[in-house]
């Protein structure tokens, strides 16, 4: 009965030992952060194709009127930045007739930089910071930090907080069902924070990535109503209540 009792002793400890070890793996794949790379891929060759759709608020002549082209992206070549890091070209063709052929347009030029913390884009001088890694819904970054929003040129960029609005969320744009996508809100408040602000003015930015694509809906809004009386947001909300400025919205139309 002795022997069986010296027994139980190493058995129970290895037991226990097991139990613990079992909660630190759980422990560990629970805290195993989601970095998300894939929502930005960045290889040579990729292109996307999106249609781009304006709306112009016409204050002068009253009127509302639309816009619409293709934009295809292509990851043209690799190189570094002035920093070491990897950079990516990215030409930019623009069509408005679709039966333009694509070769016979000449580029603009963007990029790309990924790092391990975050995935930029320099669109016309312009550096965002699109996406910080690793994701996760608490997550706050100043997407527009290296524009200087003090020149009044770019003024509307000015104080932007980005966050994640979702995360590996499905989403379906024209019919197509993303089963991955990341939402980000890059901004919706107005210049002048006062009482009126929001009833008179809207500076709003959103994009959407899926998994192993990258970006496949983008919306940006520039908006104010110029009148004697604001009505209430319920009864006439954003965007239709403009009658000043413009909203564009991306969507992916086209992936090779």
């Amino acid at each position: 009965m002795k022997f069986l009792k010296l027994l139980k002793v190493p058995f129970f400890a290895a037991f226990v030992v097991l139990l613990l070890l079992n909660a630190c793996k759980k422990e560990t794949e629970d805290i195993t952060p989601n970095w998300g790379y894939d929502y930005f891929p960045v290889e040579l060759g990729q292109s996307r194709t999106y249609q781009v759709d304006s709306t112009i608020y016409d204050l002068f002549n009253e009127s509302v009127y639309t816009r619409t082209h293709e934009v295809k992206e292509v990851i043209a070549k690799e190189d570094l930045d002035l920093e070491g890091r990897p950079r990516y070209t990215i030409n930019r063709f623009i069509r408005t007739n679709s039966s333009t052929p694509w070769g016979s347009i000449s580029p603009r030029v963007w990029y790309a930089v990924k790092t391990e913390t975050s995935a930029e884009r320099v669109e016309e001088n312009l550096r965002f910071v699109k996406l910080s890694f690793p994701l996760s819904v608490n997550t706050t970054w100043q997407g527009n930090e290296h524009i200087n929003g003090n020149d009044d040129q770019w003024s509307i960029y000015n104080d932007w907080l980005y966050e994640y609005a979702w995360i590996d969320s499905s989403y379906q744009l024209n019919n197509v069902n993303y089963p991955n996508t990341v939402r980000i809100l890059q901004n919706d408040f107005c210049e002048v924070e006062d009482s009126t602000c929001q009833l008179q003015e809207r500076i709003y930015g959103e994009e959407i990535y899926a998994e192993g694509i990258g970006l496949i809906y983008k919306d940006f809004q520039n908006l104010r109503l110029q009148a004697s009386s604001l009505p209430s947001k319920n009864s006439n909300p954003w965007p239709d209540r403009a009658n000043d400025g413009y909203r564009v919205t991306w969507k992916l139309i086209d992936v090779e």
